[in-house]
C-alpha cells in the first residue's frame, strides 16, 4: 500500500474479510487471505477509496506475508 499513498499518508477502516484459502501451494498449512478495505485522508474526511488486497502468509514462525496482489479504486467525491 505505500507504493501508492507513501509512508503513514492515508488510514484504514471499514476492512472486509472476503476470502481465506488454507492449504495454498507450497504447503497445506500455508493461508491466501483477500481483504476489502477503505482508506481516508483526515478522520471525519468521507472515504477516498476502496481496496481489494491479496496475501499470502506462508510461515508463522516468524510471521512472513507476502502480497500477491494490490487493486485500488478511487471513490467519486460528493460535495
Amino acid at each position: 500500500m505505500n507504493r501508492i499513498y507513501g509512508e503513514n499518508q492515508r488510514g484504514m477502516d471499514e476492512y472486509e474479510i472476503l476470502e481465506i484459502e488454507r492449504g495454498y501451494y507450497p504447503s497445506p498449512f500455508d493461508y491466501r487471505i483477500t481483504i476489502k478495505f477503505r482508506t481516508y485522508t483526515q478522520a471525519h474526511s468521507s472515504p477516498f477509496d476502496e481496496n481489494i488486497a491479496v496475501y499470502d502468509i506462508t510461515d508463522f514462525n516468524p510471521l512472513t506475508i507476502k502480497e500477491v496482489s494490490f487493486e485500488h479504486h478511487p471513490l467519486e467525491v460528493c460535495d
